[in-house]
């Protein structure tokens, strides 16, 4: 299993949390996903590589903002 670690900004209330989560397990190949609310840190498990634009494009329609990756 791969961990993606995202640098991400954003409105960090729970109902705000829980639909970025459940946005990122729809995406192909995401296993689970988890946010640091206090490092404004996303964690993703993925069985392959992800395609980081699909996952930065689900990110910004969320309403969170994605400012980097931080490590694969």
């Amino acid at each position: 299993m791969k961990r993606t670690v995202l640098l991400i900004d954003g409105p960090f209330c729970y109902s705000c949390i829980k639909l970025l989560v459940d946005k990122m397990k729809t995406l192909d190949g995401i296993t689970d996903a988890k946010l640091n609310v206090l490092a404004g840190l996303l964690i993703l498990y993925s069985k392959d590589i992800l395609n980081i634009m699909e996952v930065q494009k689900t990110i910004e329609a969320t309403g969170f903002r994605f400012l980097r990756k931080i490590e694969n």
